[in-house]
């Protein structure tokens, strides 16, 4: 799950590859060579899906090399199971920037979510806003499997809005982003009917069966908030985001009643007929930032993202129990039912880390992201690479225990230049997970993985997909 925090939209540059190599019972399958020119805060992701008949759809925003005005889009390019043929790619977007947030793949449809400035952006005669509302707008949009467009609509008020991340529930698409529109679409029955602060979140509820909105609200207090993910438990929503507000609204239950310190504290909220059954802050003294979460198959929810706070909260039996860094990331669990934080740790070594993914294979969650750390990043002795291999930033993975939270598996990925593990999914074989992200690197340890890489320019980045088996019982 990717998020994006303010105006500015990222480019990417893709061309076609189809190279295979194999090394040492690893898997690299570079679908393609992108080379990516995008700011340093790197926030644009390769996402890939796999279908029921394991195709996989690969997709995230570029920009086309000749392109003067560096126009962004949005592609999603399908390939069949072993990733040796690719058998369309289809290219989303209008004459201004799109940007991919999330993706999602269910019951036979691509699902996406982002974020527009075109005014032409191509929707489909259901849609719930079919004209640009403001200077940027929400999107999102729903595919077939051959790359048919079935649904396409703005989402967004006056101002500027985008959206962050959804989760499908049957017929139910649950949305949320952030906004600064003093008129976003809300619904007669909104907790929150106006704008508090110089940025809300939203939380919006649609049926797609046909596309019509059943619930929006604001989300905020008077200062701003960013929402980053939803997960939905019991078909009720649970928001997870960072706010700068003193005055955010909380339940009596919650677990901490004000906010801890910093600019930044995270928030976590549960929503029953679109009322809080529950609202809470959750950090340090210092700033904490939100990241990504997902439910388990155990009804707890995951959640990750990365903090400055050495005291933010950690359980007795964290596999790490201090900060080591200036900031790292943390990896903590809520139990839906109860409310109660079940489990809690720091992770991360001397410098800092980015936290981008979490799926669960069966019942074992897994963490993807990238570290700036090249000491102390906590390791087991079955990784694959032990050290950092050098450069900006290598990937990471790690896997939890079901049962205990203790580390079973964690590991650097990456090499000589900036490296990033963005999104991850389990195959549905056992201990087969599929990868995608982005790397600067022209040389990767060839023990890991070995293949071709174009040179790059400009410091651009190369997309890759690849299937990985994890050593782990």
């Amino acid at each position: 799950m990717t998020q994006r925090h303010d105006s500015k939209f990222f480019v990417l540059l893709v061309s076609l590859c189809t190279t295979l190599l194999f090394s040492s019972g690893f898997v690299f399958l570079p679908f393609s060579t992108m080379r990516i020119n995008m700011s340093l805060d790197e926030d644009a992701k390769v996402i890939s899906l796999t279908d029921a008949n394991g195709y996989h759809y690969i997709m995230g925003t570029f920009y086309e090399k000749n392109s003067s005005d560096l126009q962004t889009d949005i592609f999603i390019r399908k390939l069949n199971e072993d990733f040796s043929k690719q058998l369309f790619e289809i290219r989303y977007g209008g004459t201004g920037n799109e940007y991919l947030v999330d993706a999602e793949y269910q019951d036979g449809k691509l699902y996406l979510c982002g974020s527009t400035q075109s005014v032409d952006l191509h929707t489909t005669g259901d849609a719930i806003f079919s004209q640009a509302m403001g200077w940027g707008d929400g999107f999102v949009a729903v595919f077939d499997l051959e790359g048919e467009v079935q649904f396409s609509s703005y989402i967004g008020g006056d101002s500027t809005d985008f959206c962050s991340s959804f989760c499908i529930d049957g017929n139910q698409m649950h949305i949320v982003g952030t906004t600064w529109s003093e008129q976003f679409p809300i619904t007669p029955d909104a907790f929150q009917k106006r704008l508090y602060g110089n940025t809300d979140a939203f939380y919006m509820q649609i049926n797609l069966t046909p596309p019509t909105i059943e619930y929006s609200t604001y989300l905020g207090g008077s200062g701003e908030e960013f929402c980053e993910a939803v997960c939905v438990y019991n078909h009720e929503p649970i928001l997870f985001g960072r706010t700068s507000s003193r005055d955010f609204f909380l339940t009596q239950n919650s677990y901490n009643q004000s906010f801890n310190g910093g600019e930044w504290d995270l928030f976590l909220v549960s929503l029953s007929s679109g009322t809080p059954s529950y609202s809470t802050y959750l950090g340090g003294s210092r700033n904490d930032f939100a990241s990504t979460m997902e439910l388990s198959p155990q009804g707890l929810f995951y959640f990750t993202g990365r903090t400055y706070s050495s005291n933010y909260p950690i359980t007795p039996d964290a596999f790490q129990l201090d900060l080591k860094g200036l900031s790292d990331g943390f990896i903590s669990v809520f139990n839906a039912k109860t409310y109660s934080l079940e489990f809690s740790s720091f992770f991360g070594g001397d410098k800092t880390e980015y936290p981008e993914s979490i799926t669960f294979m069966g019942n074992t969650p897994i963490v993807t992201g990238r570290t700036f750390s090249e000491h102390q990043f906590p390791l087991t002795p079955n990784a694959l690479q032990k050290r950092f291999a050098g450069g900006w930033s290598d990937g990471f993975l790690f896997c939890l225990s079901s049962t205990d939270h203790s580390l079973t598996f964690s590991s650097f990925l990456g090499g000589n230049d900036r490296d990033s593990l963005d999104s991850i999914i389990w195959s549905g074989q056992p201990n087969q997970i599929v990868l995608s992200g982005r790397t600067m690197s022209s040389e990767i340890p060839t023990r890991l993985i070995s293949y071709v890489l174009d040179q790059t320019e400009n410091q651009m980045w190369n997309g890759f997909v690849m299937k990985y088996w994890l050593p782990i019982p």
